[in-house]
């Protein structure tokens, strides 16, 4: 497609440039903040009227927007982590005095951006965005004029396969081919990002696995996006320098019923492992009640180790050993970021924890 004004919609982001000015003294103009001088706003008016601009939705909720509210999406509402997310926002939120809307967004693109206009029309103060993907991009670089916005996470594209086992050749060839870091967002979009660092937090899981004396570990995982391809390099770089590299990897559905059904299968194998790494808690959990349905004793038979750290990991039993994330901070910090007057997120390192509990033990003899 051609990127010329002729062929497509003018946008705030033409208009700047043809003006001569950043988006944000266009912004005041659309405002008529009295901020802007008579010669740049006749600059800008003009450019208006040259290219026929016309504000959509969402650059004219851009002009009414002055709310004690915040936007809020999140992939699934049913998800602990995103609830604990949530929690962090509104709970932070109130503390300042703002109200909270909340969409889910179901992981459709065409959604987010169905919502991100439902709460620009409710003239939100700042939008904050969970689970976004490269699916995303578009909406979010017509969004990024007209609201501030922070990124909670970022799943970048996924791994295809036809099979549930994939390799870690597999692993490597697909991030040769996106064309950029695991930890970099990508194309500009115009909106701050909170990463967490996976890597990390899933190479110190399998040190400590590897203390236990484990060195056959599968990772249980679902959709192979941005968290999880960093958790498999840090539960691979832990392997290889133990000597145990690689790590089998088995696909799944995120859901208790799918974990449970896949670690039956996995686990009635001759070769299954001493120890079943899952991409969240869920899944953990779910693998848990599969290995019991066929006489397994966790951890005698089998160590079980999950992530994320959710409400339930510590009322199963036996209690699920997890790394700890700091969900309830993430949501603090992007409310902070939305109401400062900073224009970058500051340096935020969020600090994971191993959660040890009763899941895990060395492996059986």
């Amino acid at each position: 497609m051609i990127d010329n004004p002729q062929f497509r919609k003018p946008t705030i982001r033409d208009v700047a440039r043809e003006s001569g000015v950043s988006i944000a003294t266009v912004t005041r103009v659309l405002q008529k903040s009295p901020k802007v001088t008579k010669e740049t706003k006749n600059k800008i008016e003009n450019a208006i009227q040259r290219l026929n601009y016309r504000p959509d939705s969402l650059a004219r909720a851009l002009v009414m927007r002055e709310s004690k509210i915040l936007g809020l999406m999140v992939p699934t509402s049913s998800d602990q982590y995103w609830g604990e997310v949530a929690a962090g926002v509104e709970a932070r939120g109130r503390e300042l005095g703002y109200q909270i809307l909340l969409g889910n967004t179901g992981r459709d693109p065409a959604r987010e951006r169905e919502l991100a206009e439902h709460f620009l029309s409710h003239r939100v103060n700042g939008l904050i965005v969970g689970g976004a993907s490269q699916a995303s991009q578009g909406w979010l670089r017509d969004l990024s004029p007209a609201i501030k916005t922070v990124l909670v996470g970022w799943d970048a594209g996924t791994v295809e396969s036809d099979t549930p086992h994939i390799t870690p050749a597999l692993i490597g060839g697909w991030k040769a081919v996106s064309g950029s870091s695991l930890d970099l967002v990508g194309p500009d979009l115009g909106a701050e990002v909170l990463l967490t660092d996976d890597r990390a937090a899933a190479r110190r899981m399998t040190e400590y696995l590897v203390q236990l004396g484990h060195r056959r570990i599968t990772f249980l995982g679902g959709r192979l996006l941005r968290p999880a391809v960093l958790m498999l390099e840090g539960i691979q770089s832990a392997l290889q320098s133990a000597g145990a590299w690689p790590c089998p990897i088995w696909r799944s559905d995120e859901t208790f019923e799918a974990g449970r059904a896949t670690a039956r299968e996995l686990l009635s194998r001759p070769d299954r492992p001493s120890a079943i790494f899952a991409y969240n808690d869920v899944l953990a959990i779910g693998a848990m009640r599969g290995a019991r349905e066929i006489g397994l004793s966790i951890p005698n038979d089998i160590t079980v180790v999950g992530f994320d750290d959710i409400e339930a990991a510590s009322f199963v039993e036996p209690p699920l050993t997890t790394v700890r994330s700091p969900k309830r901070e993430f949501g603090a910090r992007a409310v902070d970021y939305l109401l400062s007057a900073e224009t970058s997120l500051p340096d935020f390192s969020p600090q994971f924890e191993l959660v040890i509990r009763s899941s895990s033990s060395g492996p059986a003899r």
